[in-house]
């Protein structure tokens, strides 16, 4: 009889075993009540993110200027093939100067080329920008600017262009009277190489300031006489208004009561160091000198109301200002930039200062990064400052000239040079090849109004400079 197959018996789970499936049902356990209890908070994730976060560059403000439209003026002939040759404005290049507004539209003076010779003109344009005349003023001759256009009582105006003459240079003043052109006196601006002069109209006399070489004193003083207001034939006699600085760059500005008129100082240069070897005093060599704003006001006849004030700092390096009328039809203005490495390159500080005629001073620091060469220009109700790629950065200003919001860079405008403003309009020049293009553009001047500045331009009052 066969005997039964005996069972093989279950395999038993060693110690070891037991322990690994323990641990298992443990950490199972452990992590479900972890996960059951776990805040719904994700702090420390949230912190990361918005570290993350902060480190991306804010996204761009709206713009407050629309673009530069198409439409405007293009004055003088381009001659270029492709746009990729109008970048950049080409030798022989048509200029255009401050536009002034007028009832309308605005008044620029042009410099542009002929056949390959200077001619000046006034160019008026409508509110647009459009051109709707021109008044030929003649050849131009030597390296003169386009023309000055100012205004004079009535809404007319009146146009100030450099010629040279056998003494130098010659300030003559010419007009238009239904449409044709009239010419005024011719004013001998001596033999200094400076080209610089401004002229200005007040409620009796007309102003006219320019720097000149005073060579028994061996120093560059600033000079001015009066203009008649109705007869432009008749000036006054020539004054010297400097202190005995080296003084250069008038520039002027209508007021109530009177004017006021801005230059720069310099200390007196130093004799040639190679005098003794045979040099010339007169010429001096290249120094490197502090230069400073010396501030005038002038009375309803264009007469001085005491000596000139020095505004900045006399151990500073000013490079180049602009002159301006606060709103309140009294007060001055000042925008400068100032270099402590004074080479004429860019870099340095952009700075804006509100003069009353008691002489209180407000001072504010606005750009002291990404400044590039080129004058601060004082528009109505803009600051225009350059950055280092040749751009234009705006600012809005307030009644009082001081900045109302932060100065920012405007992209949609382009590579362009504000010459003017009126109302919400800034007018703008902007070169095609041999031509300039004029347009408008409309800025929304309420626009960050009253924002914060921002550290690139925290405003410093100071009681004194």
């Amino acid at each position: 009889m066969a005997l039964p197959t005996p069972a093989k018996p279950s395999p038993q789970p060693s110690s070891g075993g037991y322990i690994a499936a323990l641990l298992l049902a443990i950490s199972v356990v452990v992590i479900a009540y972890l996960l059951w209890t776990a805040p719904t908070e994700t702090g420390p994730l949230d912190a990361t993110a918005s570290s993350a976060a902060a480190l991306l560059p804010p996204p761009p403000p709206p713009h407050r200027c629309g673009p530069a439209p198409s439409a405007g003026s293009r004055i003088g002939e381009a001659h270029v093939k492709g746009d990729e040759e109008a970048m950049e404005a080409a030798p022989y290049s048509t200029e255009v100067g401050q536009a002034l507004p007028l009832s309308g539209g605005f008044a620029v003076g042009v410099k542009r080329y002929v056949a390959g010779a200077a001619a000046a003109e006034v160019r008026l344009l409508g509110p647009e920008g459009a051109s709707r005349s021109s008044i030929a003023l003649g050849p131009l001759r030597g390296d003169g600017d386009a023309p000055l256009v100012v205004a004079l009582p009535g809404g007319q105006w009146l146009a100030g262009l450099l010629e040279p003459n056998a003494g130098g240079w010659s300030l003559r003043l010419a007009w238009s009277r239904q449409g044709e052109v009239h010419w005024g006196a011719e004013i001998d601006q001596g033999q200094d190489e400076s080209l610089a002069f401004d002229i200005a109209y007040g409620e009796r006399v007309g102003v006219a300031a320019w720097d000149d070489i005073d060579e028994r004193a061996e120093l560059s003083v600033v000079a001015l006489l009066r203009l008649d207001r109705n007869d432009h034939q008749r000036v006054g006699k020539r004054q010297v208004v400097s202190r005995r600085v080296d003084a250069e760059m008038p520039r002027l500005v209508t007021r109530a009561g009177g004017f006021w008129l801005a230059y720069l100082g310099h200390e007196p240069p130093q004799p040639d160091a190679d005098k003794g070897q045979g040099g010339d005093a007169r010429f001096p060599a290249e120094q490197i000198r502090h230069a400073w704003i010396e501030l005038l006001p002038l009375d309803l006849d264009g007469a001085p109301q005491g000596a000139p004030t020095v505004v900045t700092a006399t151990d500073g390096y000013v490079q180049s200002f602009d002159l301006a009328l606060a709103a309140n039809g009294e007060d001055a203005v000042l925008a400068w930039r100032e270099d402590d490495t004074p080479s004429g390159a860019e870099g340095g500080k952009v700075l804006l200062m509100h003069v009353s005629p008691g002489a209180a001073v407000h001072t504010q620091v606005v750009a002291d990064e990404d400044v590039g060469m080129g004058t601060p220009q004082l528009l109505p109700g803009w600051l225009a400052v350059f950055n280092v790629r040749g751009r234009v950065r705006l600012a809005p200003l307030n009644g009082a000239g001081q900045l109302a919001g932060p100065l920012l860079l405007e992209p949609s405008l382009g590579r362009v040079q504000p010459i003017g403003a009126s109302g919400d309009g800034l007018l703008l020049a902007r070169p095609y090849g041999r031509a300039m293009d004029v347009l408008l553009a409309h800025c929304d001047h309420t626009r960050y109004l009253g924002a914060e500045v921002g550290s690139d331009a925290a405003a410093a009052a100071t009681a004194a400079p």
